[in-house]
């Protein structure tokens, strides 16, 4: 299986790599045909979703600011005048679960257990608006 393009979250200032497609409940609610899926004509292995999305927390919200569709040199690639016209930014209120970071910037190699130290941060998410997060770490 190919890598996937991984979806944009900006939080506290900084930019993440996510795998979790919070737009995901929002496309099943309202376009159950899969409106950017995959097909013969525009797949692209790196992003079978069909779609990238960019994200950014604000003031505890979560909020979609881009969307590009694949494939990324189409004529009309830009998903957010498709899905939310006249909108630069939309609120995700449809999206409560878990978006997990990982913080590069702060690996650690422990000695000790001779492995490195991924911390992660798993923000909770309910109808848009954080409402949690819980810092955990990860060896490899």
């Amino acid at each position: 299986m190919t890598e996937q393009i991984c979806e944009k979250l900006t939080y506290n200032g900084k930019e993440y790599d996510i795998h979790n497609e919070p737009l995901y409940p929002y496309l099943i609610r309202n376009y159950p045909t899969n409106l950017f899926g995959p097909n013969n004509n525009t797949m692209q292995t790196d992003c079978g979703r069909g779609y990238v999305g960019e994200w950014v927390i604000e003031n505890d919200k979560l909020y979609l600011v881009k969307l590009e569709v694949v494939p990324f040199d189409c004529d009309e690639c830009d998903g957010m005048s498709r899905l939310f016209p006249g909108q630069e930014k939309v609120f995700a209120e449809w999206f409560s679960g878990l978006i997990a970071i990982d913080d590069d910037d702060l690996v650690e190699f422990h000695s000790n257990v001779g492995k490195r130290f991924h911390p992660m941060v798993f923000l909770n998410f309910t109808d848009g608006c954080l409402v949690g997060k819980k810092e955990t770490g990860l060896y490899e």
